[in-house]
């Protein structure tokens, strides 16, 4: 039952519905997000929190209608004056019944409104199915691939196996961005981290914000960021990074890394932009953050993406099929060349010392340079 469930609703018409469920130890919790056929009427968050572990039963869900400007959770009375006449409902009595694939909703409002909603899904953690280029399966070819295509046009992102393309936070097996953002990890963070950085990060400025995010995403911490480069060799470092070359030399012809590269130019023309992690239609958006107490974002040409959907290459394959146009490739290569590349990269700076400056970043440059691992 648990992770991010998107569909539609059927309530006085059709809508969108987004569910998004973390699992505890004796339920599920998290927040459904209602966006109604009139888009001048605001969407509602729907508080989600099972009786039991079980998963058929009933539950009663308080509801707030999400600011038609800032689309974050508010009291009706704080934008009733906006929609004369309007009611907005305070709960709703919810029966749910579900499977791994698929989830079934009925609701019914205090002011007597009825819903409903079945979503089916499949499993976002199961294998990629992004078929990677045939004419790019080489170091060579990707070297001469790289150097012919238009410059800032294209972002990319390595990775050390042919992974479906999802978030570090989606990764963990959670969904719930409210209470990531707005309740638990986001204040909790931000309370701990503040003795420790130079600078106080204002979370009441995106700016600063995206800052953030960005600086506990290259400290390991889980978000529903991704990383990114301008470059298709800064990419091919980290695909590369974690592999020592003793298993390179062990590794059979058909284990390869992967390169994904995004046409962000196109997609940015063709879609919305937006900052928002939560109270949003589903969306895959660029997050070129102020580099705030971040030294490796220079470096590594870094940027970001920033996302609520939790299996990003389904969100993007649809929308590839909906414009007939193609958004998102890979390219795979060979695990075994992996001394030769990083070699190659060493001469063009890419290292871990320029990657990450540092003392950390030197020792795992000299450590590459000195120690045949």
């Amino acid at each position: 039952m648990k992770g991010q469930w998107r569909g539609q609703y059927e309530s006085n018409g059709q809508g969108d519905i987004i569910v998004e469920l973390d699992e505890f130890d004796d339920c599920y919790r998290g927040c459904a997000y209602l966006y109604g056929p009139d888009r001048n009427f605001p969407g509602t968050l729907a508080e989600i929190a099972t009786p039991t572990k079980e998963t058929r039963g009933t539950f009663r869900s308080p509801l707030h209608p999400l600011h038609p400007d800032t689309l974050q959770p508010v009291p009706w009375q704080a934008i009733s004056d906006r929609f004369p006449g309007a009611v907005f409902p305070g709960r709703a009595n919810v029966d749910f019944d579900a499977t791994d694939t698929r989830l079934e909703l009925a609701w019914l409002t205090e002011h007597g409104v009825e819903g409903r909603a079945i979503i089916e899904r499949q499993d976002p953690s199961r294998a990629s199915e992004l078929v990677p280029r045939a004419d790019v399966t080489t170091w060579e070819a990707f070297k001469e691939f790289s150097v012919r295509l238009d410059p800032r046009r294209f972002i990319f992102r390595g990775q050390a196996k042919p992974w479906r393309l999802r978030t570090s936070f989606h990764r963990t097996g959670r969904s719930d961005l409210h209470r990531y953002s707005a309740k638990d990890d986001i204040p909790h963070l931000h309370r701990n981290l503040s003795a420790r950085t130079r600078h106080f990060f204002d979370l009441n400025n995106s700016l600063q914000t995206g800052a953030f995010y960005n600086l506990i995403q290259h400290h390991g911490y889980p978000t529903p960021l991704m990383d990114w480069s301008l470059s298709p060799f800064v990419a091919a470092f980290f695909a590369y990074k974690n592999i020592t070359n003793a298993e390179a030399t062990r590794a059979a012809d058909e284990m390869k890394v992967r390169v994904f590269v995004f046409d962000e130019q196109k997609w940015c023309i063709d879609y919305g932009q937006v900052q928002n992690l939560v109270t949003r239609h589903p969306h895959f958006s660029i997050l070129k953050a102020l580099a705030i107490g971040n030294e490796r974002m220079v470096p590594q040409q870094a940027l970001s993406t920033l996302t609520n959907v939790d299996d990003v290459e389904a969100y993007i394959r649809t929308r590839e099929m909906e414009r007939g146009v193609t958004y998102l490739e890979a390219i795979d290569l060979p695990i075994s060349v992996r001394s030769r590349v990083m070699q190659e990269l060493s001469l063009m700076g890419i290292t871990a010392g320029s990657m990450f400056p540092g003392l950390d970043g030197a020792c795992e440059e000299l450590r590459e340079r000195l120690f045949t691992l």
